[in-house]
C-alpha cells in the first residue's frame, strides 16, 4: 500500500524540515448541563418520599454539589490544547 512517502523516510531516512503553520481558531464553550444533577435530584426526592434516608441524602448533596460546578465551573476548549 503506498502512501506517497519515499522509502528512504520509512527506513530513517531525512525528512524534509516543514513549519507548521499555526491557524487562529476560534474558543468553543460549552453549555452547562444539568442532566444528571436533576436526575441526582429525582433520586433523592423519590428516596425521602419512601424513608430511604441515607440515598436521599446523599443523592441530595451530590445533586446540590454536581449542579453548582455546573454553573460555576467554565470549561473553555481550544483545538490546538488538545491532542
Amino acid at each position: 500500500m503506498p502512501t506517497g512517502r519515499p522509502h528512504t523516510q520509512i527506513f530513517g531516512g531525512k525528512k524534509q524540515a516543514t513549519t507548521p503553520v499555526k491557524v487562529q481558531r476560534e474558543t468553543v464553550v460549552p453549555e452547562p448541563s444539568f442532566n444528571v444533577p436533576l436526575g441526582l435530584a429525582a433520586i433523592a426526592g423519590v428516596s425521602a418520599y419512601e424513608d430511604i434516608t441515607p440515598l436521599a441524602f446523599v443523592a441530595a448533596i451530590l445533586s446540590v454539589f454536581l449542579a453548582f460546578q455546573a454553573t460555576r465551573v467554565k470549561c473553555v476548549l481550544r483545538l490546538g490544547d488538545v491532542s
